[in-house]
Protein backbone atom coordinates (compact mmCIF):
# COMPACT_ATOMS: atom_id res chain seq x y z
CA UNK A 1 0.00 0.00 0.00
CA UNK A 2 1.34 3.24 -1.02
CA UNK A 3 2.36 5.44 2.24
CA UNK A 4 4.55 9.04 1.71
CA UNK A 5 7.45 7.66 2.34
CA UNK A 6 7.59 5.81 -0.60
CA UNK A 7 5.94 8.36 -2.72
CA UNK A 8 8.35 11.26 -1.59
CA UNK A 9 10.94 8.82 -2.80
CA UNK A 10 9.22 8.89 -6.59
CA UNK A 11 11.76 10.19 -8.85
CA UNK A 12 11.12 11.61 -12.57
CA UNK A 13 11.13 8.69 -15.28
CA UNK A 14 9.51 6.63 -12.42
CA UNK A 15 7.07 3.88 -13.34
CA UNK A 16 3.41 5.03 -11.93
CA UNK A 17 2.59 3.58 -8.37
CA UNK A 18 -0.37 1.70 -7.37
CA UNK A 19 -2.23 3.14 -4.30
CA UNK A 20 -3.30 -0.20 -3.29
CA UNK A 21 -6.03 0.40 -1.62
CA UNK A 22 -8.73 2.02 -4.11
CA UNK A 23 -8.72 -0.04 -7.19
CA UNK A 24 -7.21 2.22 -10.37
CA UNK A 25 -5.48 4.76 -8.54
CA UNK A 26 -2.22 5.33 -8.75
CA UNK A 27 0.40 8.40 -8.28
CA UNK A 28 2.23 9.07 -11.48
CA UNK A 29 5.87 11.09 -11.38
CA UNK A 30 6.26 14.45 -12.27
CA UNK A 31 9.22 16.86 -13.33
CA UNK A 32 10.34 17.31 -9.59
CA UNK A 33 11.73 14.33 -7.02
CA UNK A 34 8.97 13.53 -4.42
CA UNK A 35 5.85 15.20 -6.22
CA UNK A 36 3.09 13.06 -8.93
CA UNK A 37 0.17 13.38 -10.28
CA UNK A 38 -3.13 11.38 -9.02
CA UNK A 39 -4.76 9.35 -11.86
CA UNK A 40 -7.45 7.33 -11.34
CA UNK A 41 -7.89 4.53 -14.26
CA UNK A 42 -10.90 3.29 -15.05
CA UNK A 43 -13.63 1.53 -17.94
CA UNK A 44 -16.19 4.02 -18.35
CA UNK A 45 -19.73 2.03 -17.87
CA UNK A 46 -21.17 4.56 -20.76
CA UNK A 47 -18.16 3.79 -23.34
CA UNK A 48 -17.04 0.72 -22.55
CA UNK A 49 -13.53 2.71 -22.88
CA UNK A 50 -10.40 3.18 -20.65
CA UNK A 51 -10.53 6.43 -18.90
CA UNK A 52 -8.09 8.07 -17.32
CA UNK A 53 -9.44 10.84 -14.59
CA UNK A 54 -6.86 12.79 -13.24
CA UNK A 55 -7.41 13.52 -9.26
CA UNK A 56 -4.75 16.41 -8.57
CA UNK A 57 -0.98 16.36 -7.58
CA UNK A 58 0.84 15.12 -4.93
CA UNK A 59 1.35 16.27 -2.06
CA UNK A 60 -1.39 19.50 -2.41
CA UNK A 61 -3.38 16.30 -2.64
CA UNK A 62 -2.77 13.92 0.32
CA UNK A 63 -2.91 10.16 0.06
CA UNK A 64 -5.88 9.87 2.06
CA UNK A 65 -7.56 12.71 0.23
CA UNK A 66 -6.72 11.22 -3.16
CA UNK A 67 -8.69 7.97 -1.86
CA UNK A 68 -11.16 9.42 -0.79
CA UNK A 69 -11.59 11.61 -3.94
CA UNK A 70 -11.05 7.98 -5.98
CA UNK A 71 -14.00 6.29 -4.07
CA UNK A 72 -16.27 8.72 -4.83
CA UNK A 73 -15.85 8.39 -8.98
CA UNK A 74 -15.46 4.89 -8.12
CA UNK A 75 -19.20 4.68 -6.52
CA UNK A 76 -20.12 7.13 -9.30
CA UNK A 77 -18.88 4.20 -11.80
CA UNK A 78 -20.45 1.33 -9.71
CA UNK A 79 -23.65 2.98 -9.98
CA UNK A 80 -23.37 3.37 -14.15
CA UNK A 81 -21.73 6.65 -14.37
CA UNK A 82 -18.87 7.79 -15.61
CA UNK A 83 -17.02 10.66 -13.05
CA UNK A 84 -15.63 12.42 -16.23
CA UNK A 85 -18.33 13.07 -17.80
CA UNK A 86 -20.17 14.36 -14.51
CA UNK A 87 -17.14 16.46 -14.07
CA UNK A 88 -17.55 18.54 -17.37
CA UNK A 89 -20.65 18.57 -17.00
CA UNK A 90 -20.22 20.71 -13.71
CA UNK A 91 -18.14 23.11 -15.49
CA UNK A 92 -20.40 23.67 -18.13
CA UNK A 93 -23.22 24.40 -15.74
CA UNK A 94 -20.38 26.66 -14.01
CA UNK A 95 -19.52 28.57 -17.26
CA UNK A 96 -23.35 29.06 -18.13
CA UNK A 97 -24.56 30.49 -14.73
CA UNK A 98 -20.97 32.97 -14.91
CA UNK A 99 -22.81 34.59 -18.44
CA UNK A 100 -25.99 35.45 -16.91
CA UNK A 101 -25.68 38.94 -15.62
CA UNK A 102 -26.49 40.78 -12.16
CA UNK A 103 -29.51 43.14 -12.16
CA UNK A 104 -27.53 46.33 -12.58
CA UNK A 105 -25.88 44.65 -15.44
CA UNK A 106 -29.37 43.94 -16.91
CA UNK A 107 -30.80 47.12 -16.33
CA UNK A 108 -28.26 49.34 -17.29
CA UNK A 109 -27.69 47.56 -20.39
CA UNK A 110 -31.59 47.90 -21.00
CA UNK A 111 -30.84 51.37 -19.88
CA UNK A 112 -28.68 52.01 -22.83
CA UNK A 113 -30.64 50.24 -25.77
CA UNK A 114 -33.68 52.35 -25.00
CA UNK A 115 -32.17 55.50 -24.09
CA UNK A 116 -32.89 57.29 -27.73
CA UNK A 117 -36.18 56.90 -27.06
CA UNK A 118 -35.91 59.47 -23.86
CA UNK A 119 -37.23 62.80 -25.04
CA UNK A 120 -34.50 64.97 -22.92
CA UNK A 121 -31.38 64.05 -21.06
CA UNK A 122 -32.89 64.73 -17.67
CA UNK A 123 -35.63 61.99 -18.39
CA UNK A 124 -32.68 60.07 -19.08
CA UNK A 125 -30.43 60.25 -16.30
CA UNK A 126 -33.54 60.17 -13.98
CA UNK A 127 -34.30 56.40 -15.12
CA UNK A 128 -31.36 55.31 -14.21
CA UNK A 129 -30.50 57.64 -10.63
CA UNK A 130 -33.44 56.16 -9.31
CA UNK A 131 -32.18 52.58 -9.67
CA UNK A 132 -29.22 53.38 -8.70
CA UNK A 133 -29.72 55.08 -5.82
CA UNK A 134 -32.98 52.78 -4.04
CA UNK A 135 -32.58 49.76 -6.09
CA UNK A 136 -28.48 48.45 -7.32
CA UNK A 137 -27.41 48.84 -3.37
CA UNK A 138 -29.66 46.52 -2.08
CA UNK A 139 -30.28 43.63 -5.32
CA UNK A 140 -27.60 45.13 -7.88
CA UNK A 141 -25.42 42.47 -7.66
CA UNK A 142 -27.27 39.57 -7.70
CA UNK A 143 -27.86 37.55 -10.83
CA UNK A 144 -31.37 38.26 -12.31
CA UNK A 145 -32.50 34.39 -11.82
CA UNK A 146 -31.92 34.77 -8.20
CA UNK A 147 -34.38 38.18 -7.59
CA UNK A 148 -37.58 36.78 -6.09
CA UNK A 149 -40.74 39.20 -5.22
CA UNK A 150 -39.63 40.57 -1.78
CA UNK A 151 -36.51 41.39 -3.13
CA UNK A 152 -37.79 44.36 -4.95
CA UNK A 153 -40.70 44.80 -2.47
CA UNK A 154 -37.80 45.62 0.03
CA UNK A 155 -36.53 48.37 -2.43
CA UNK A 156 -39.76 50.05 -2.56
CA UNK A 157 -41.17 49.44 0.80
CA UNK A 158 -38.49 52.09 2.80
CA UNK A 159 -39.63 55.47 0.37
CA UNK A 160 -43.54 54.40 -0.90
CA UNK A 161 -45.19 56.31 2.17
CA UNK A 162 -42.23 58.97 2.19
CA UNK A 163 -41.69 59.45 -1.54
CA UNK A 164 -44.73 57.62 -2.94
CA UNK A 165 -44.00 59.14 -6.41
CA UNK A 166 -40.88 58.51 -6.67
CA UNK A 167 -41.35 54.73 -5.76
CA UNK A 168 -44.53 54.73 -8.31
CA UNK A 169 -41.83 55.73 -10.66
CA UNK A 170 -39.10 53.12 -9.47
CA UNK A 171 -41.85 50.54 -9.11
CA UNK A 172 -42.75 51.13 -12.95
CA UNK A 173 -39.28 51.19 -13.89
CA UNK A 174 -39.29 47.16 -12.72
CA UNK A 175 -42.55 46.71 -14.70
CA UNK A 176 -43.08 44.69 -17.29
CA UNK A 177 -44.57 47.63 -19.57
CA UNK A 178 -41.20 49.18 -18.88
CA UNK A 179 -39.02 46.19 -19.42
CA UNK A 180 -37.97 45.15 -16.43
CA UNK A 181 -40.44 43.03 -14.53
CA UNK A 182 -40.96 42.77 -10.44
CA UNK A 183 -43.88 40.86 -9.00
CA UNK A 184 -44.51 40.65 -5.12
CA UNK A 185 -46.19 37.77 -3.38
CA UNK A 186 -48.12 39.39 0.09
CA UNK A 187 -46.33 40.25 3.11
CA UNK A 188 -46.95 38.72 6.28
CA UNK A 189 -50.51 39.36 7.59
CA UNK A 190 -51.60 40.65 3.91
CA UNK A 191 -54.40 38.76 2.09
CA UNK A 192 -53.11 36.06 -0.50
CA UNK A 193 -54.21 36.97 -3.76
CA UNK A 194 -54.87 33.35 -4.48
CA UNK A 195 -56.96 32.76 -1.21
CA UNK A 196 -57.90 33.91 2.08
CA UNK A 197 -54.32 32.79 3.63
CA UNK A 198 -51.60 35.35 4.67
CA UNK A 199 -48.11 35.08 3.33
CA UNK A 200 -46.97 33.84 6.98
CA UNK A 201 -49.67 30.90 7.16
CA UNK A 202 -48.26 29.69 3.53
CA UNK A 203 -45.18 29.88 4.02
CA UNK A 204 -45.51 28.09 7.14
CA UNK A 205 -46.60 24.86 5.49
CA UNK A 206 -44.48 22.19 4.35
CA UNK A 207 -43.26 22.39 1.19
CA UNK A 208 -44.73 25.84 0.68
CA UNK A 209 -42.77 27.50 -1.87
CA UNK A 210 -41.44 31.18 -2.74
CA UNK A 211 -43.64 33.04 -4.87
CA UNK A 212 -41.84 33.52 -8.23
CA UNK A 213 -41.32 36.34 -10.70
CA UNK A 214 -41.29 35.95 -14.21
CA UNK A 215 -37.26 35.08 -14.17
CA UNK A 216 -37.58 37.26 -11.05
CA UNK A 217 -36.06 40.29 -13.31
CA UNK A 218 -36.87 39.90 -17.24
CA UNK A 219 -34.82 42.58 -19.02
CA UNK A 220 -36.88 43.96 -22.66
CA UNK A 221 -37.92 42.01 -24.78
CA UNK A 222 -35.06 42.17 -27.31
CA UNK A 223 -32.60 40.91 -24.29
CA UNK A 224 -34.96 38.32 -23.34
CA UNK A 225 -34.80 37.04 -27.13
CA UNK A 226 -30.90 36.52 -26.56
CA UNK A 227 -30.86 34.65 -23.23
CA UNK A 228 -29.33 31.63 -23.47
CA UNK A 229 -31.91 28.72 -22.83
CA UNK A 230 -29.77 27.17 -20.38
CA UNK A 231 -30.62 29.97 -17.67
CA UNK A 232 -31.96 28.45 -14.87
CA UNK A 233 -36.15 30.23 -15.18
CA UNK A 234 -37.28 28.72 -11.81
CA UNK A 235 -38.58 32.03 -11.18
CA UNK A 236 -40.30 32.88 -14.33
CA UNK A 237 -43.85 33.15 -13.96
CA UNK A 238 -45.54 36.31 -13.88
CA UNK A 239 -48.13 37.20 -11.18
CA UNK A 240 -50.11 40.32 -12.34
CA UNK A 241 -52.21 41.62 -9.68
CA UNK A 242 -49.71 40.25 -6.48
CA UNK A 243 -50.03 43.56 -4.04
CA UNK A 244 -47.00 45.88 -2.79
CA UNK A 245 -46.44 47.21 0.41
CA UNK A 246 -49.56 50.01 1.43
CA UNK A 247 -51.80 49.22 -1.73
CA UNK A 248 -48.76 49.19 -4.18
CA UNK A 249 -49.68 46.97 -7.32
CA UNK A 250 -47.90 45.15 -10.18
CA UNK A 251 -50.43 45.46 -13.16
Amino acid sequence: MLSDAKARKMKPGDKPISDGAVRGLYLFPSATPGSGKWVLRFVSPLTGKRRDMGLGSYSAVSIRDARARALEARTLIENGGDPLEERRQREDDAKKLAKIPTFEEAARRHHADRAEGFRNKKHIDQWINTLDQYVFPRIGKRPVNELGPADFAACLKPIWLEKPETASRIKQRCDAGDGLVCGQRPYPGEPSPSGGQTASQAAGQKGARRTPTRIAVAITAGFLSRRPACWPTQHHQSHAGAPYPDGLQVR
